[in-house]
């Protein structure tokens, strides 16, 4: 048996990734920002109360020993959105940064010191990376640019962790369309859209398996897994000195630093 924290454990996925879980005989660790909607989980899980987007709450975790970790959700804007609990020497860094990138990271680089050998890092990304090239690490943009733009940087800061530890197994992945709420917090007509093109996703107990096997081992370090099958990131994941970038901007707002 193996202990694994999940992120946004509220969202469909990551209900159906911890009932997978828990069936297979593992334990989980769930993060999320309102427990009290935590109400799908499995009887048992162990629920701690972050917001991601709160880098006090982040860095005052009391966080437990894991054996992996899985961060499975992010967020839209189509308009900047500022952290409502301020990101010091970066006021214009939205809400959609700080959930989808700096906060998610910043917890990962809390647990690095403390993983077992071996252990799984992945986090969710997306196909979108493959339009949504990264000029620098200064996370700028904002709104939906900001989205797609998350996605090329979390590939690119795992890639570097893939480089620098390389007694871990850093992986990201896209899970294709997946039943999920996430136009729901964007305007008309953007929120009709994103609900017509919905109707087509595939439900979450699909997609746990083979999700699954990231934190179990299967795929080598540094992978990019879509729908299930290992594929190429876009080429502009290549350039080590955008990784090393991100991997920086990372760092620099992370309270214990890691090798």
């Amino acid at each position: 048996m193996a202990r694994f924290l999940l992120t946004a454990s509220t969202s469909p996925l990551a209900v159906a990734m911890a009932h997978h879980l828990v069936a297979e005989g593992h334990e989980i660790v769930a993060l999320a920002r309102a427990p009290e909607r935590a109400t799908e989980l499995p009887t048992g899980v162990a629920l701690l109360e972050v917001d991601l987007a709160d880098p006090e709450r982040v860095d005052a975790a009391e966080l437990p020993d894991v054996d992996g970790i899985m961060h499975l959700a992010g967020i839209l804007g189509h308009r900047a959105d500022p952290v409502p609990y301020g990101w010091p020497e970066q006021p214009t860094v939205d809400r959609v940064w700080a959930t989808n990138v700096l906060g998610p990271l910043r917890l990962v680089r809390r647990l690095l010191p403390r993983l077992p050998d071996g252990a799984a890092v992945s986090l969710i990304s997306g196909s979108v990376h493959r339009r949504a090239s990264l000029p620098d690490a200064a996370f700028r943009s904002t709104g939906l640019r900001a989205s797609a733009q998350a996605a090329t940087a979390k590939v690119a800061w795992t890639r570097a962790l893939a480089r620098r530890r390389p007694d871990l197994v850093a992986t990201t992945f896209c899970p294709g369309r997946v039943a999920g709420n996430l136009h729901r917090g964007l305007p008309w007509p953007l929120s009709a859209l994103g609900g017509l093109v919905g109707r087509g996703a595939a439900p979450g107990s699909s997609v746990a398996p083979w999700l699954a096997s990231l934190l179990l081992g299967g795929h080598p370090s540094g992978t990019y897994v879509e729908r299930g099958e290992r594929r190429a990131p876009a080429a502009h994941t290549d350039d080590e000195g955008l990784q090393d970038a991100v991997w920086d901007r990372v760092a620099s707002w992370a309270a214990t630093e890691a090798s």
